[in-house]
């Protein structure tokens, strides 16, 4: 039995939190925004991601979350290597959100065995079991790169849909539409180079290294602009309200006030 290194499962938890995180920026644009006022209703939607990370999507990957699905590994019985029981998956995830609190020491464990086990496999006596790859012979970090791209194109199509402050700031610069055109080509050859990066093509992983410092860039240069920009209002704001009240015996401030 070949078992899954330290290096691939943390990489496929990172995966499984951006999942998570993108479906929790899925949520807040689907649900209206009234319903983010009421605390209950926020920790159902975060729940319901979860379960839809961490639980429903085994029972659709042989008992594997998408994280573990594209780096190859499944975590098993030790003694059969059969598929926990969801009580287990369960008590493991609960485990895992101790070592989590206990500043991820317990984590650390699985550098000291052959096996690769932390402190939540011994809760349960489960180990990460290698899997015959399906759909894919790319590399663990190759499949990573591209999960990561993906989920950066579908938040830049997010981004153009929520017309974030910084995306229409750089329609200005660029004569609106324009700019949306770019960053919309931007974001769909980022998905493609995704795409093609868990599929396992050689060459996509310097393309998708391109794409990334462009959208990454472009994404900084926006928020800068726009930074720029709110101080210019900001400040021509001051100089005219300077400049009424040196004009006038009150200020502006209290004239308001007593009317």
């Amino acid at each position: 039995m070949q078992y899954a290194s330290p290096w691939s499962r943390f990489l496929s938890a990172c995966a499984d939190i951006s999942v998570l995180r993108l479906l929790l920026d899925l949520g807040s644009l689907v649900l209206p925004t009234a319903w983010f006022t009421n605390k209950s209703v926020v920790f159902a939607a975060f729940v319901v991601c979860i379960l839809i990370t961490y639980f429903i999507s085994r029972a659709f990957l042989n008992g594997q979350t998408l994280g573990m699905w594209l780096f190859g590994y499944r975590v098993a019985k030790n003694a059969k290597g059969k598929r926990l029981t969801w009580f287990e998956e369960i008590l493991r995830f609960v485990s895992q959100w101790i070592s989590v609190f206990l500043f991820f020491l317990p984590f650390t464990y699985s550098l000291f065995n052959k096996k690769g086990i932390h402190f939540s496999d011994l809760v349960v006596d489960s180990s990460p079991q290698k899997t015959e790859a399906k759909f894919t012979d790319a590399r663990p970090f190759q499949k990573f790169l591209g999960l990561i791209l993906i989920i950066m194109a579908i938040n830049g199509i997010l981004a153009v849909i929520q017309k974030v402050p910084a995306i229409d700031m750089f329609g200005r610069i660029i004569k609106g539409e324009v700019a949306r055109g770019i960053h919309i080509s931007l974001v769909l050859s980022c998905a493609l180079a995704g795409i093609f990066n868990i599929y396992g093509k050689r060459r996509s992983v310097h393309i998708a290294a391109a794409l990334y410092f462009v959208l990454s860039f472009s994404a900084v240069w926006s928020l800068v602009i726009f930074d720029i920009y709110q101080r210019r209002v900001s400040q021509n704001l001051q100089e005219t309200l300077t400049l009424a009240n040196a004009q006038t015996s009150q200020p502006i401030s209290e004239k308001m006030l007593k009317g």
